[in-house]
């Protein structure tokens, strides 16, 4: 079908406790275009087109990100300790797939819940919505995006593992809204025109979430306890382009963890 295409630049939320008017303080790039580039975070200029990106649905779910440069590199996950984030070709890499959860959108001078109708990424729309908060997991290893002290873009491991109790769920939702800043801002700034077709967000609503939580909570969580913690309570609806092949474990991280956000953003 074709269409216009949305590009957006990614700002990040220095805190995980966000008032309406707070801004990003700095924004998601790549120095140059050489492959293996460390994915840094730096002043806003949306006309750099090594910030600007755009959300290519992968095969499967979730998206890759790529830059508005020919011929439009992606970002991956590295490997290393760090959790470090790099440029690579423009290739399909499982290491470059990315979940994403839309948290709030713009709405005039407030935040609002994105609703029950799927959110429409081609640019048509988004040029009016302009901005939504979201929070991003690499598919690969779970991490999620946020920016380190040396201002290096990197996934970062949250401590969410096998036989969570509750006492372990509210120390990670302390941990999320006090020591992990994960929030971006998405946004709108141009638009392309492109003869392929772009993914809408996927709705998971409560009660699909939730279902799709207790196929997994039994064998690694083991206790009723975890249904009753805020993450998943907070998940009223949250569209979402996440990849259907996550492993459980990350699958559980992403929708908890998205949920918790949500009552920040």
């Amino acid at each position: 079908m074709g269409g216009s295409e949305s590009r957006f630049i990614l700002g990040h939320y220095d805190s995980s406790r966000i008032a309406f008017d707070t801004k990003p303080s700095a924004f998601l790039h790549v120095k140059n275009g050489s492959k293996g580039t460390l994915a840094m975070a730096g002043t806003r200029n949306p006309k750099n087109r090594l910030q600007k990106i755009r959300l290519q649905p992968a095969k499967g779910g979730g998206a890759y990100i790529r830059f508005d440069r020919h011929p439009q590199p992606a970002l991956r996950v590295t490997g290393s300790e760090e959790g470090n984030v790099e440029l690579y070709n423009a290739s399909d890499n499982t290491k470059g797939i990315w979940n994403i959860a839309f948290l709030k959108v713009k709405n005039g001078h407030e935040w609002k819940d994105v609703g029950e109708k799927p959110l429409d990424l081609w640019a048509d729309n988004m040029k009016k919505v302009q901005k939504c908060r979201v929070v991003i997991q690499n598919n690969a290893n779970g991490g999620f995006l946020t920016v380190n002290e040396k201002n290096e873009v990197v996934t970062v491991q949250l401590p969410i593992h096998q036989r969570m109790n509750a006492e372990d769920m509210n120390r990670l939702q302390d941990a999320v809204s006090e020591e992990y800043k994960l929030i971006w801002e998405l946004e709108y700034v141009n638009s392309q025109w492109s003869s392929a077709e772009v993914g809408a967000a996927v709705f998971i609503p409560a009660a699909v979430a939730t279902a799709g939580v207790a196929t997994f909570a039994g064998p690694i969580f083991g206790t009723a306890a975890f249904f009753n913690c805020t993450g998943i309570s907070a998940l009223v609806v949250l569209p979402m382009v996440q990849a259907a092949g996550a492993k459980a474990l990350n699958f559980l991280a992403f929708t908890v963890v998205a949920g918790m956000l949500k009552k920040l953003a």
